[in-house]
């Protein structure tokens, strides 16, 4: 996509401000390749050749407030629309790895609203922080920050890393099925931070010292190899099964979100060992019928190296996910579970 642009850009980072339609540039050094995942932002890459201008979405926006960030990319290249210019938007959770080269520091996303970079420091240097590392595509490395360091925030297909309070200290946990650039990622995130930690700690799966499990509150239960059988870098998959066009259909959800979780539809959650039949508190008795007879006949298709008779089905409903579940995504919000609640008949009664 990005073939266009040559080898001698520019980059510069806009934040959405007001009802998106207008922006302020991000100039704070330590701000960069930082995106608060409650906020958007245009990405502007620059060359003598060709320019794009990125929207990345971190909140799900609709209708008109689409159209404002429509409004912020004409301000930002003062209206003009070329042959020579490419404008697209990007979700949080979808960036591909032609985007992500664009942040060899590292793509890190932080789990709220934007505040002031300083502000956020403060807090992690109160509570320390932790990270999800992904690479689904290779070079193209994600740090997605935690909502609290927990060791049930752990899969084994993934690095992570975490901080202790002060910044001081910080552990590189390498899940049994995380990939190498996952790895190599990791160590470098722990000095992405101004602040650098004197103390850095490689934690392998299975090995971890007695202070990594005190750094994560304890050891728990996680979605780990052992417990669960799932192969080294097999990554979960994710469709949506509705017969909102009034015929079933099941289509895969690429690079899945919790944001893709519609309270009207119902879904499979391909996990290695268990197939998770998600429904939605508003779907109808068609779908949620209909989703149990899709995965039966998922786990029938199934050529990998699994045992088909050992892979289960569970059922589970909106608003009431097992953290088995929640920890194939790579983000998961308690705030946004709660609101698939509201409409919960069994709730409201």
């Amino acid at each position: 996509m990005f073939n266009k642009l040559g080898a001698n850009y520019s980059r510069t980072i806009y934040l959405l401000t007001g009802d998106l339609s207008t922006y302020e540039e991000i100039t704070d050094p330590a701000e960069q390749g930082k995106f608060f995942a409650e906020s958007s932002y245009v990405v502007d890459i620059k060359s003598d050749k060709h320019r794009y201008l990125i929207c990345w979405m971190g909140n799900k926006l609709v209708g008109d407030e689409i159209s404002k960030t429509t409004l912020a990319m004409d301000n930002i290249c003062d209206n003009i629309n070329t042959s020579n210019m490419t404008r697209f938007r990007i979700r949080k959770g979808r960036e591909d790895e032609g985007f992500l080269r664009f942040f060899p520091e590292g793509f890190i996303i932080l789990d709220e609203a934007r505040v002031p970079i300083s502000q956020w420091y403060e807090k992690v240097n109160e509570k320390g922080a932790m990270f999800r590392v992904q690479a689904p595509f290779g070079n193209g490395v994600r740090a997605f920050e935690q909502n609290e360091r927990s060791a049930s925030h752990l899969n084994s297909g993934d690095a992570y890393v975490v901080f202790l309070h002060g910044l001081h200290h910080a552990f590189a946990w390498q899940g049994l099925g995380a990939n190498e650039h996952e790895i190599t990622s990791a160590r470098r995130l722990m000095g992405a931070f101004t602040t650098k930690p004197e103390i850095r700690v490689d934690a392998k799966e299975g090995e971890e010292p007695e202070e990594f499990w005190e750094a994560v509150g304890g050891k728990g239960e996680y979605a780990s190899v052992k417990d669960h059988g799932f192969a080294p870098n097999f990554e979960p998959r994710l469709f949506n099964v509705s017969n909102s066009s009034g015929i079933t259909f099941m289509k895969e959800v690429i690079a899945f979100t919790q944001e893709d979780l519609f309270n009207e539809d119902t879904y499979i959650l391909d996990s290695y060992d268990t197939i998770y039949v998600w429904i939605g508190n508003m779907s109808n008795k068609f779908e949620q019928k209909g989703v149990i007879t899709r995965a039966e006949k998922y786990i029938a298709s199934l050529t990998d190296e699994r045992d088909i008779t050992e892979t289960h089905i569970q059922e589970i409903y909106a608003g009431r996910e097992p953290s088995h579940f929640t920890v194939q995504f790579a983000q998961w919000e308690d705030e946004i579970a709660d609101k698939w609640l509201e409409t919960d008949s069994k709730v409201l009664q």
